[in-house]
């Protein structure tokens, strides 16, 4: 019986197949060697070939992973340079972003840290025209009708000199829509003098500084609720937010 020389090394199940086709006399002459060493080379071709393709994905996958591992962390000093350029661009903005400033104090300081009252000059000489009247109305010419009097009116001619009764910073210098020009100077202490129905640009302005004295404006008719009486000063005494009668601390006129 004819040998068959096995050029390489099968797997057992392959060999003993291939005797039993040779034991049972199927007989194919030549043609039936060729046939075996035929699907022989087609088998070892498919296993080189699985081997091949498996063997390139494995050393795929292991190329990937390396070169993921290959790839650099971000650089940390520009990471670093990044940080600060953005907070220093949040500081840019911070600083051009308009802040909420606060209003200044008031420069309006007491003239003195006692004031006293029984010292008050007369703003001007006159005769008390119209008394202080808080408790009881008084009657106005101008308006025809009864009403509170917060002050007192001093008679005088136009154009002369209105001085304040104390030393004292000046307050305000307004027109008011009832009583006409009016300057208020604060004298500390909470107390406050008001001259009324002056003239038309006192010498003063806010913030100034007055001694006891000094000119303020001059008697005018600019008050248009009294404008029926004669020329005249409104002087109002406010201590502690409420008004009080001159009359009290002002020195008599002979």
């Amino acid at each position: 019986m004819y040998k068959v020389k096995w050029p390489m090394k099968f797997p057992s199940r392959i060999k003993k197949a291939l005797l039993w086709l040779g034991s049972n006399k199927i007989r194919f002459g030549k043609s039936f060697y060729l046939v075996a060493v035929l699907c022989i080379i087609a088998i070892t071709v498919t296993s080189v070939w699985v081997f091949s393709r498996s063997q390139n994905r494995v050393e795929q996958e292991v190329e990937y992973k390396t070169h993921e591992e290959m790839i650099p962390e971000e650089n940390t000093a520009e990471k670093v340079a990044l940080e600060k350029e953005h907070l220093n661009e949040v500081a840019e903005f911070e600083t051009d972003k308009p802040k909420e400033t606060r209003q200044p104090e008031p420069q309006l300081k007491p003239a003195v840290n006692q004031v006293n009252l029984n010292t008050m000059i007369q703003p001007v000489l006159g005769k008390v025209y119209k008394e202080h009247s808080i408790n009881k109305l008084a009657y106005s010419k101008t308006l025809e009708q009864w009403q509170v009097h917060p002050g007192i009116d001093i008679l005088a001619d136009e154009n002369t000199t209105v001085k304040a009764a104390l030393s004292g910073v000046v307050e305000q210098v307004v027109i008011d829509s009832k009583l006409g020009v009016m300057v208020i100077i604060d004298h500390g202490n909470e107390i406050k003098t008001k001259y009324a129905n002056l003239a038309v640009n006192p010498p003063v302005a806010p913030g100034q500084r007055v001694k006891k004295g000094d000119v303020i404006g001059k008697i005018g008719r600019t008050a248009n609720f009294e404008c029926e009486d004669p020329p005249h000063l409104h002087f109002e005494l406010i201590q502690q937010g409420k008004s009080i009668d001159p009359n009290l601390y002002l020195p008599k006129i002979q």
